[in-house]
């Protein structure tokens, strides 16, 4: 009789460790998650805030784009859209990427057929200018 009580006293504690760490097993995977849903979040709000920042200022003179930008934070220029007289758009990757600081202009050259360009940050925003 004491040999079956022994075993499954033994059996019983090995359940107990199983269960526990199994508990033990999900309770990780939920803080795994939890923090990445955490950091993704973070890298959300990075992102809206630095899109909300950027204020560009774009002027098209005969083929040139001049970009100001009138916000607190670098800009990247990553593409830009041209626009010819009868609407045909061409976008452009620019590479490498226009870098504009704070209060800082830079110029580019397109064709003298597009009548308004408008560029495109790395944010997504996009920034439009008629001809000047």
């Amino acid at each position: 009789m004491r040999s079956r009580r022994a075993q499954a006293e033994i059996i019983g504690a090995i359940f107990f460790i199983v269960l526990a760490m199994i508990v033990f097993g999900f309770f990780i995977a939920l803080l795994g998650a939890q923090y990445s849903i955490a950091k993704q979040a973070a890298e959300a709000q990075l992102l809206t805030g630095g899109r909300a920042d950027e204020s560009l200022s774009v002027s098209l003179n005969q083929g040139t784009v001049t970009v100001r930008n009138n916000g607190p934070t670098t800009a990247a220029i990553t593409y830009y859209i041209g626009v010819k007289g009868g609407g045909q758009q061409t976008i452009v990757a620019l590479s490498p990427q226009l870098a504009v600081a704070p209060r800082g202009t830079v110029t580019f050259s397109v064709s003298n057929s597009f009548k308004s360009v408008g560029v495109i940050t790395s944010y997504g925003n996009i920034w439009w200018s008629s001809s000047g």
